[in-house]
């Protein structure tokens, strides 16, 4: 359905600003309470809890910013990277220097809008008076789009919540990775012991969780390519459904 500008404002701070950063700063801080002190205390005080919520959304930024550079800016460039989802999604199919290896292990991603959605964002972004140079430039033509949804009391909220998850997925996959490389480390008699139904903790040992570590930074990584990509789809799918007061 077309937004309109009827309707509750967007909640400036959401649930995935909370998990984009203190749970992958969580996640770092698991892992390097493992590889320091062997196991995690039984017991936090409030106090001391607060402060781990606090050093989680710390190292959450910091992991926030390694993960946008070496992913948003380095991942998805023009030379040699999977390719600009703007440019995949209005119909340049360039994917840098390796693209049998990016069809092969990410084939999701080259998947772009149907003919007729291009050429009602593009007309519309005529309609506003974006220069045709602009139009045809996949780069300017989202920046255009992302403004005019952003701004939009409906249509905003709804890529914001693309772009939470985006940087939850893009974070929490840096941080997992990060981990992985910490507890592979770690000393041999290093350990993670977790509560179970049964009454007996079940005993993690460093190697294990480094491995489970890497596969979950995997899983997410993959979902995070095709999430990127869903994010700038549904800037231009708003875009064209946008209507004004």
């Amino acid at each position: 359905m077309p937004c309109s500008v009827s309707g509750v404002g967007s909640i400036p701070f959401t649930i995935y600003d909370a998990l984009g950063y203190v749970a992958a700063g969580l996640i770092v801080l698991v892992a390097a309470t493992v590889l320091v002190a062997g196991e995690l205390p039984t017991e936090v005080s409030i106090v001391a809890g607060i402060a781990i919520g606090v050093a989680g959304y710390v190292v959450g930024h910091c992991i926030s910013a390694v993960s946008t550079w070496a992913l948003d800016r380095v991942l998805f460039n023009d030379d040699w990277g999977l390719g600009r989802p703007e440019k995949v999604l209005l119909g340049d199919q360039s994917q840098g220097s390796a693209p049998w290896l990016w069809r092969t292990l990410f084939g999701h991603y080259y998947s772009r809008l149907p003919e007729a959605t291009q050429q009602r964002v593009k007309e519309k972004a005529r309609a506003e008076g974006l220069s045709e140079d602009a139009v045809d430039n996949p780069a300017a033509l989202l920046v255009h789009c992302e403004s005019k949804v952003q701004s939009h009391q409906i249509c905003g909220p709804r890529a914001d919540r693309y772009e939470m998850l985006t940087t939850f997925l893009r974070n929490s996959s840096t941080a997992f990775l990060i981990s992985a490389v910490l507890l592979v480390f770690a000393p041999a008699d290093r350990y993670l012991s977790l509560p179970t139904a049964r009454g007996g903790p079940a005993v993690l040992s460093a190697r294990l969780l480094a491995a489970l570590a890497l596969l979950a930074a995997g899983l997410l990584f993959f979902r995070y390519v095709s999430m990127f990509l869903m994010w700038r789809r549904a800037v231009f799918l708003l875009y064209s459904e946008r209507t004004d007061p």
